[in-house]
């Protein structure tokens, strides 16, 4: 539906009659924080965070992508000519990471 508002075709045909799919997409869901320790005082606790940088979530993700073989496929495949990659960070420090990928037309 995404694509469709953009005006993105989801599937086409190329000109020797093969069909092919327009839209690809890689998600991935991590943390900001690498670690985390509960520190008890009476009646409190306190939360530490070792958090991750930017650099060290985009290399995360990008790695269980290429682990992944479906994932890995949709980033190697020479059907897509671009790409466009989402980000969004939750009230829980949740990142949510999207991959699209659009067929050349």
């Amino acid at each position: 539906a995404r694509a469709l508002r953009h005006g993105v075709a989801l599937v086409r045909t190329t000109a020797g009659g093969y069909v092919t799919l327009g839209v690809g997409e890689n998600l991935s869901l991590t943390h900001r924080y690498a670690e985390y320790r509960v520190k008890e005082h009476g009646t409190h606790r306190r939360f530490d965070f070792t958090w991750r940088t930017v650099e060290e979530l985009a290399w995360q993700v990008v790695a269980s992508w290429l682990q992944s073989p479906r994932h890995r496929a949709n980033l190697l495949s020479p059907v897509y000519g671009a790409e466009a990659i989402g980000v969004f960070r939750a009230d829980n420090e949740a990142v949510f990471i999207t991959q699209n990928f659009l067929t050349d037309y």
